[in-house]
């Protein structure tokens, strides 16, 4: 888990430094928080060996805002009332 973490808070580091007008921590920091969690998550759950660990922390945190949209779209296709709007 270790690995997948500190893979993840790399990359989510290095999308942050990249693009420094476009990202700044205070507005990327709720997304690296959300990535890290799904990293943990899905180590916990798979208990992958290390290698595999760093690939799952590394591909998350490359995914970042993604994961929002990909949630999204699964809320919408399997909850009931997904697809309602909201009254304007």
């Amino acid at each position: 888990m270790i690995a997948a973490i500190c893979a993840c808070l790399a990359v989510r580091f290095y999308v942050v430094q990249t693009g420094r007008e476009q990202h700044r921590w205070t507005v990327d920091l709720p997304v690296t928080v959300l990535v890290v969690m799904f990293s943990a998550a899905g180590v916990i759950r798979m208990r992958p060996d290390p290698a595999l660990a760093l690939m799952i922390g590394t591909g998350l945190g490359a995914l970042g805002a993604g994961i929002i949209s990909i949630a999204l779209g699964w809320v919408r296709k399997t909850l009931p009332g997904g697809e309602d709007k909201p009254a304007a």
